[in-house]
Parts: structure tokens; C-alpha cells; sequence
């Protein structure tokens, strides 16, 4: 049996979804956020893994606002899948992970002291690679960098 791609409706852009995050954090719909969930299935397989986690890592940090974050990160040996988890100074959680997929999608879970916030099946309007940098994703790209293929 054969895995069809899903569709996610109207593509987004990244900035619609940074502000999106921000919307719901800025509003206390979620309370205090604590942790952030990332998943990016990543159809083409020409595009690195780590550019999609370096942007999850901003859409995490968008809701949490990590400070001194400290990285693992995991690699699947095939280059199928990577895992990140950070843990800033604060006790904030961003498990972000990317994987190859039929289709292009990203799923963002935002849990706070008093709700939780999801998107779910978001296409992005354009491909990786997403040009940004800030201390979070500068901490996460070294990390990565000390994982092997």
C-alpha cells in the first residue's frame, strides 16, 4: 500500500507563521509557553535537513524566546531523519525534528502553564533555505555540526 501526498490547503508564508506564534503568545491564549513541538516532513530530497530545523528553531524560539539554550541533536545514518532538543536556562523545551516525507508540511505545537496552541499540515509559500540568524539558531547549527552524517 502506497502512501499518498497529503494536501495542506493554502500555502503560508514563514512570516505568517512567526506571527501567527507570536499572536498567541503576545495574547496569553496559552499562558506562560513552555515547550514548543516542531515536526517538518521535507518532500525534496535534495534540501538539507538541518536548514529545516535551523527553522523550526526560529518558529520555536518565536514562542519561546529560548535564552542559553542547550542542543542534542540526533541523526538518523541515511539522512532520513534529524532530531533536536533544546533546553534554554529557563527550563524551556523545543524538540524539533525533520524528516523526509511524500509531502512538504510542518505541524507546531505550543504548550503554555494554561493551554495549548497547534498548527497543523502547514505548507510553506516558498523552499528552504530560510535566511536568519539569532543566538538560538546559531547555538543549534554548531550543534549540528558536531553530529556525522
Amino acid at each position: 500500500m502506497s502512501a499518498s501526498p497529503v494536501s495542506c490547503g493554502v500555502p503560508v508564508s514563514f512570516a505568517e507563521l512567526q506571527s501567527a506564534i507570536a499572536g498567541v503568545v503576545t495574547g496569553g491564549q496559552v499562558g506562560e509557553p513552555v515547550n514548543a513541538r516542531v515536526h517538518w516532513d521535507v518532500a525534496d530530497d535534495s534540501a538539507d535537513l538541518a536548514e529545516a530545523i535551523l527553522a523550526a528553531a526560529t518558529l520555536a524560539d518565536a514562542a519561546l524566546n529560548l535564552t542559553e539554550t542547550r542542543w542534542t541533536v540526533r541523526r538518523d545514518p541515511h539522512d532520513r531523519l534529524l532530531n533536536a532538543l533544546g533546553v534554554d536556562d529557563r527550563g524551556r523545551t523545543a524538540l524539533l525534528s525533520a524528516s523526509r516525507a511524500a509531502s512538504d508540511q510542518l505541524a507546531l505545537t505550543v504548550f503554555g502553564n494554561h493551554g495549548v496552541a497547534r498548527i497543523e499540515q502547514a505548507c510553506l509559500a516558498y523552499a528552504l533555505p530560510l535566511s536568519d540568524s539569532s543566538a538560538c539558531r546559531d547555538a543549534l547549527q554548531a550543534a549540528i555540526r558536531g553530529v556525522a552524517p
